[in-house]
């Protein structure tokens, strides 16, 4: 990708600093994206990846291509054998695992928090019906 083509994907504020308008582009990075870099870099292979992601291999290779586009960086080299993550891909890497870890814990929080609410709901019901 060219620095033209950057430029002109992305809505670049002229009050914003260079390293500003970079910063606001690397904010395209999808949840997606990066859970399919986790799982490539967990099994070692697309194809692996996309079993343990229940997609398929096409979807983990355009989640991936479409990341290495938007931060103009090539994330992972593939080979016959597998793939290699890149410098670039293992720095991005340990913030993908504490991103997607992260948000794991959000939801299994969210879940603790509706399932407590359902339960002091029914016993509220049943407290009053038995009045």
């Amino acid at each position: 990708m060219t620095s033209q083509h950057l430029n002109e994907s992305v809505a670049v504020d002229s009050r914003l600093s260079p390293p500003d308008k970079i910063w606001r582009h690397t904010l395209t990075m999808k949840l997606h994206q990066l859970r399919a870099l986790v799982a490539i870099a967990d099994t070692g292979s697309i194809r692996n990846a996309a079993r343990a992601t229940d997609l398929s291999p096409a979807a983990i290779t355009k989640a991936i291509r479409e990341l290495e586009e938007d931060l103009n960086v090539t994330l992972i080299i593939r080979e016959a054998t597998g793939v290699t993550l890149t410098e670039a891909g293992q720095t991005l890497l340990g913030h993908a695992r504490l991103t997607v870890g992260q948000l794991a814990r959000a939801r299994q929080e969210m879940e603790r928090l509706i399932s407590s609410r359902r339960t002091t709901t029914t016993m509220v019901i049943r407290r009053a019906t038995r009045c």
